[in-house]
């Protein structure tokens, strides 16, 4: 599953993070659960589920952060401060814009 754009509808933003609830509620709860992938998601810095996110938190970060809060969850690629060019995940053609926008998520145990 590909997460919506910041530009997609609040509609399939929310039917997404539905569905990842879904998911996610499936899951056992002894197992430990990883979960990345692209979230399209910019959850900014200082923010709660990890403060050395990388520019200001867009609608999708704070769709994300309220799935990361409500379920425990820590963006364990932001957990640790880095130099900027190790944060970008994601480079537009001919690097002129540079984002913050994949996150490997994990239980806060």
């Amino acid at each position: 599953m590909y997460a919506p754009t910041n530009q997609a509808t609040d509609q399939k933003k929310d039917g997404f993070y539905t569905t990842l609830q879904q998911v996610y509620s499936q899951a056992p709860k002894q197992n430990i659960v990883l979960m990345g992938g692209d979230f399209n998601a910019k959850i900014g810095e200082g923010a709660p589920v990890g403060k050395f996110g990388l520019g200001v938190r867009n609608d999708n970060g704070k769709h994300l952060v309220q799935f990361a809060q409500a379920n425990g969850l820590l963006a364990t690629n932001v957990m640790v401060r880095q130099h900027p060019r190790h944060q970008y995940t994601w480079c537009a053609p001919g690097g002129a814009c540079r984002n913050q926008i994949d996150y490997i998520l994990v239980q806060d145990r």
